[in-house]
């Protein structure tokens, strides 16, 4: 390589680890993200999902974008969680729950 001074070397170089930096700090970030759910071979019956609290027959969340399964898990807004416990058609009943950390 050819550079016109000394400075631009150092330049160079820099901006190659810069570059690595990133994409390590990157890589890093993308393992922390919770896996998506597979929507491979599902097909959706329906248009929507509306998960109801068992216990008081509350709707908590209307869900469009997946397929809704019993176990999977719901975080509200105010940090409550709920698992569903079972589906009858487009309706997903949940039941509250105590998160523990692993």
């Amino acid at each position: 390589m050819v550079f016109a001074s000394r400075g631009a070397k150092y330049i160079f170089w820099a901006a190659i680890v810069l570059i690595l930096f990133g994409l390590a700090i990157g890589y890093y970030v993308s393992s922390l993200t919770p896996e998506r759910k597979p929507m491979e071979g599902q097909e959706k019956p329906y248009d929507y999902y509306i998960i109801i609290e068992e216990a008081g027959d509350k709707p908590l969340a209307f869900v469009s974008t997946v397929v809704v399964s019993v176990g999977d898990e719901y975080l509200t807004g105010d940090g409550q969680w709920y698992k569903v416990v079972r589906v009858e058609e487009n309706r997903a009943y949940a039941r509250r729950f105590e998160k523990t950390a692993k």
